[in-house]
């Protein structure tokens, strides 16, 4: 894979009385795409904030302050959006997202009324069902000894247990497209989004409709959001905007996720073999694979309007900020080898894949559960998986996810 340029030019953008790094490197190129350590390593040393000459934002790629960009909203808001392009501005590549995207006192309310539907008693309910339907599909791998765990094992299961979970009647072969479409909107309007948007736009109109109030299976988290609606728990008209947002947040990133696992246990027997001795411990493959190979690769704040102080300097109003989760996540300043995959690892869930605070990943507990029922259901019934692949696991260049091409296995 193409080794990522770490070259500045070492001049300092004024902000106030402080001096901020400037970083002329660009985290959307493809050859960063196809490996983004080197600009990780780059963000992370030039210091814990920086000036992105190409984009005009700040950046972080350090944990303690992506952390803290991610958690405090008396400086650092998503009003703007969670991507790039600022929502307000008619340039924006894509529309409010109703939750994410609000005055901090709107979503907290939403979030508070949305959590009474998505409660972990409920989301416990679903884990028989979870643990069924992976054991049925691990099985049929087993039987085929050697196959893509990928597009054989993680997206037919995902795309089979998720739908029915929300609640929703969606034509499963756009759903993945309309991803690529998201994650490629939430960095810049490069040929990667251009592509993406060529791709889907002709199942867009479809893809829509899925999210209609017609669309809802009874009792289905989907139809309990529109219920609320019309209870006047919601403003009118946005129950639609709410399932889209639960919808995509449990796709793309939950495989993305549990495929990282399923590499790394695959490349590296000392861990396969701690989960096969620790099979209780399943969720820490997961959440240490979401720490290594962060799938989402960065999210966006604004800066309140007045600016603020942060990490010893003075920023300016109403500035994007860039928090590199993926940077933030193999930061050696947090973790211990941080390049080394080990699910043994201590406080092996305090990644920032989820995000942190306020804002914490709402469908997060339905992406452990899926997770887990999958992952444990390989640990169980495998006796040893091996990575079949006959050169470096390639990712696929999409802006803001880092994503598998493929991932060919064998079950042993």
């Amino acid at each position: 894979m193409a080794e990522a340029t770490t070259q500045g030019d070492g001049r300092a953008m004024q902000a106030g009385s402080s001096s901020i790094p400037v970083l002329n490197l660009d985290p959307y190129a493809p050859e960063t795409i196809d490996n983004p350590y080197g600009f990780d390593e780059a963000l992370r040393e030039a210091g814990p904030v920086v000036w992105l000459s190409r984009y005009q934002c700040y950046a972080t790629g350090r944990f303690d302050e992506a952390q803290t960009a991610f958690s405090d909203d008396s400086r650092f808001l998503c009003t703007a959006g969670v991507g790039l392009t600022d929502i307000r501005k008619p340039e924006s590549l894509r529309d409010k997202n109703p939750l994410m995207e609000v005055e901090p006192a709107v979503h907290r309310r939403v979030r508070g009324n949305m959590m009474k539907i998505l409660s972990p008693t409920l989301m416990r309910s679903y884990r028989a069902r979870f643990e069924e339907k992976a054991d049925a599909i691990v099985a049929q791998m087993v039987k085929k000894g050697r196959f893509d765990g990928l597009h054989d094992l993680v997206e037919p299961f995902i795309l089979d247990v998720f739908p029915e979970t929300v609640g929703i009647r969606i034509n499963p072969e756009t759903v993945l497209l309309f991803g690529d479409l998201n994650f490629n909107a939430n960095g810049p309007m490069n040929q990667f989004y251009k592509e993406a948007l060529e791709r889907v736009s002709p199942h867009l109109p479809d893809f829509e409709r899925s999210f209609r109030k017609e669309n809802m299976q009874p009792g289905g988290m989907g139809a309990r959001l529109y219920e609320e609606e019309e209870a006047g728990v919601f403003e009118p008209g946005t129950a639609f905007g709410f399932v889209r947002v639960l919808f995509r947040g449990g796709f793309d990133t939950t495989i993305a996720g549990i495929s990282g696992a399923l590499l790394a246990l695959s490349r590296d027997p000392a861990a396969w073999a701690y989960m096969k001795d620790n099979p209780d411990k399943v969720l820490n493959a997961f959440d240490e694979a979401l720490r290594h190979v962060s799938p989402f690769r960065v999210s966006h704040r604004v800066t309140v309007p007045e600016g603020c102080e942060f990490a010893g300097a003075r920023l300016e109003g109403d500035r994007k900020i860039a928090i590199f989760m993926e940077a933030a996540n193999r930061d050696p300043r947090k973790w211990p080898q941080a390049d080394r995959y080990d699910p043994s690892r201590a406080a092996v869930t305090e990644h920032l894949a989820f995000g942190h605070g306020a804002h914490k990943c709402i469908g997060l507990l339905v992406a452990r559960y899926e997770a887990e029922a999958l992952l444990r259901a390989v640990i169980r019934q495998v006796d040893q998986l091996t990575f079949a692949g006959e050169s470096e696991p390639a990712y696929r260049r999409i802006n803001t996810l880092r994503s598998l091409v493929d991932l060919p296995l064998e079950a042993h």
